[in-house]
């Protein structure tokens, strides 16, 4: 028999319709981080308070040397665009915008680990030569691969067709965004942590090498008229601006109840049985 079970039984066995009511097993969450294990007994006899530190584990991705821009105008992927360590969004010509796509390797996290924040930062260096007034930048989990093979997925427009494509963020930058950092906000961590979980929950047995691509594209034709418009943004090659995924996750709820009945099954059966023999 397994301390869980024997702590299952135990709390049975002083269920009367009336002390679990008062008494009990709680498992909570403390500020500092951690967490804190109460077992009451009796309105006299606490068998256990205890507190662990966090579980919570912290990993920082930097992006892959494989991103690149997509041509609108035939649709391609385009390397050499980061080359010099950025790229528009929009592109040159008017008639061939471009969008951006960032790869980053998806870390092996522990067990039934559940993600519990996570973060996207990029370097936004200015516009281009051209006014980017008429449009916007949204950002897009587009899929992933277990290659860096590029995604051909081009957009200009506040809504993608394409259902499995998933917005982070809409307008990240916007006419008024000063160069520097660019970090999602608070609905952008949520809506990011949302789609990295959705890759772990159907990746169970997840060992490594697989990736995950985001986009940043307009959310309309950018105004353009000469050789350089839009938005201009750092790539992976722009090694003082590498943008970086940061992904928070701690173990699944019930591998906590078995790792904290675990650190704690001697003190505790070595209490009950005093008590049961008082």
């Amino acid at each position: 028999m397994n301390v869980f079970t024997e702590l299952t039984n135990w709390y049975q066995n002083q269920c009367d319709g009336d002390w679990e009511h008062k008494y009990g097993v709680s498992i909570e969450t403390l500020d500092n981080p951690g967490w804190i294990v109460k077992i009451v007994s009796t309105l006299f006899s606490t068998l256990l308070v205890t507190t662990l530190p966090s579980l919570a584990g912290t990993i920082i991705q930097s992006s892959l040397a494989t991103d690149y821009a997509i041509n609108e105008t035939p649709l391609s992927a385009d390397q050499s665009a980061t080359d010099t360590n950025s790229f528009f969004l929009a592109g040159a010509f008017g008639s061939n915008g471009q969008n951006g796509v960032y790869i980053f390797s998806l870390p092996q996290l522990e067990s039934d680990a559940q993600i519990t924040g996570a973060s996207l930062a990029l370097t936004y260096l200015g516009s281009g030569t051209n006014d980017t007034s008429n449009a916007r930048v949204d950002l897009w989990g587009i899929g992933f691969q277990t290659t860096t093979e590029p995604i051909l997925e081009y957009l200009e427009g506040d809504f993608d067709p394409l259902t499995d494509n998933f917005k982070i963020q809409n307008n990240i930058a916007n006419p008024g965004t000063q160069p520097g950092q660019i970090v999602t906000d608070s609905l952008g961590n949520q809506q990011l942590s949302t789609y990295l979980q959705s890759f772990y929950d159907a990746n169970l047995a997840y060992d490594g090498q697989s990736f995950v691509f985001f986009r940043i594209n307009p959310d309309q034709d950018v105004t353009t008229s000469g050789f350089t418009q839009g938005y201009r943004f750092a790539t992976s090659e722009n090694m003082f601006d590498n943008p970086t995924l940061t992904i928070s996750s701690v173990p699944e709820p019930t591998t906590l109840i078995f790792l904290f009945v675990g650190a704690i099954s001697v003190v505790v059966f070595h209490r009950l049985r005093t008590t049961a023999s008082a």
